[in-house]
Order: C-alpha cells, then sequence, then structure tokens
C-alpha cells in the first residue's frame, strides 16, 4: 500500500471476489499485531468472543490471539505460535 513503504502483498486467491486490490494492512505493534482497513469495497472486521466489530477504512484494531480477523467474505483464524 502506498505510504507504507515497508509493507509486502500477499496476493489471496479470491474466487467471489469479494476482496479489493489493496485490502487490508497487516503490521506489528508492541504486544501482537494490529490490522487496518485500506478503504476496501467489502469491508474488513474483527470477531471476537463471537461479535463481529467493523474495522473502519485507515482505522488500527488490536488484534490478540483467538480472534478472527473478516475481508471481504473470506476470514482468517488468529492464533498464538
Amino acid at each position: 500500500p502506498s505510504g507504507h513503504d515497508d509493507a509486502r502483498p500477499i496476493p489471496l486467491a479470491d474466487a467471489s471476489r469479494s476482496l479489493s486490490k489493496t485490502h487490508l494492512l497487516v503490521r506489528p505493534v508492541a504486544g501482537g499485531f494490529e490490522i487496518v482497513d485500506c478503504g476496501s469495497t467489502n469491508g474488513s472486521g474483527l470477531i471476537r468472543d463471537g461479535i463481529e466489530y467493523a474495522a473502519g477504512a485507515g482505522k488500527p484494531v488490536h488484534v490478540r490471539g483467538g480472534d478472527t480477523i473478516r475481508m471481504g467474505d473470506r476470514t482468517a483464524s488468529v492464533v498464538a505460535l
């Protein structure tokens, strides 16, 4: 994404075409990482304890183990290693 010189794109298969070309930024922060929606068409969200919280465009959302990240109609589970 522009403005994030250290960012590297990770392509995802998307037959349903619900993902934007540059959908979501994932970046490390103290104590874990955060997600930032890049103004995607179909939105992003964080699901925690069964409740989804919208990830507004440009607004960082802290993520922790056990959460689920939603990008369009795709989801990714967050696990601690």
